[in-house]
């Protein structure tokens, strides 16, 4: 029994695997101020909403030290289990890029399972809609080549409606069509086929760049919204 723990700076996903089913996930909202004995309580509580064992072992990807920190404390205490944080030694991968010090845990996490994906060319590209909607690229010979990072849907459109007066917010859901007939439906308008245009603009530039085709593993709590209306995501993996 695994649990798994990615902490973004917006949300924080938590799986629990036996060997290699998911069998439960929860997302979380990241909270910089949160103590130890208040994730400690938070985890006690899911864990018995849906009647699961403890987990034997625990793993982190974190973007958020001070969240790292006190999750990490919380598991151990909790379950009495050690809580590993991921650092580019452990993923296998040879990170090419000038600093490899400075490669998110998050996105070489996403390199690593994208690996899982069978791929006629052995290249991969992985679309991560988060906080920041990122690109990482792992070359045919599994190495980690770098990538693309982009403001996300919801930081875009929190500084749209904060700079925007005559601006409310909406529902990221498919306007009646491209050309909006309301204000709200061209804000869903650009939301949702702008990004994923942007999205298949960026996939189409990388796969020139890299000279061959690359099977496209879109992941992230937005994937499933934004997914539907890109044209070259070969895999959707929340």
């Amino acid at each position: 029994m695994l649990l798994a723990v990615d902490i973004g700076n917006t949300s924080t996903a938590l799986g629990l695997f036996s060997g290699e089913e998911l069998i439960a996930h929860f997302r979380i909202h990241t909270d910089r101020m949160r103590m130890e004995s208040e994730y400690r309580v938070i985890l006690k509580n899911l864990f018995a909403l849906e009647d699961l064992p403890p987990p034997k072992a625990a793993l982190l990807a974190s973007v958020v030290p001070p969240v790292e920190r006190e999750m990490k404390r919380a598991i151990e205490r909790l379950f009495g289990v050690e809580a590993r944080v991921v650092e580019a030694a452990d993923t296998g991968l040879e990170v090419l890029i000038d600093n490899p010090r400075e490669a998110g845990a998050d996105r070489l996490v996403n390199a690593v399972g994208a690996l899982a994906y069978p791929s006629p060319t052995g290249r991969y590209i992985v679309v991560d809609f988060g906080t920041a909607t990122t690109f990482d690229v792992i070359s045919a010979d599994g190495a980690y080549l770098g990538g693309a990072i982009i403001p996300g849907v919801e930081v875009s459109l929190d500084a749209l409606f904060g700079r925007a007066a005559g601006l409310r917010r909406v529902e990221l859901v498919p306007p009646r069509s491209v050309v909006g007939r309301t204000t709200m439906e061209s804000v869903q308008s650009g939301v949702l086929y702008g990004t994923a245009a942007m999205v298949d603009g960026m996939i189409k530039r990388i796969v020139d760049e890299l000279g061959g085709s690359a099977t496209i593993v879109a992941t992230g709590g937005l994937a499933d919204v934004i997914v539907p209306h890109a044209a070259n995501v070969d895999q959707l993996d929340p």
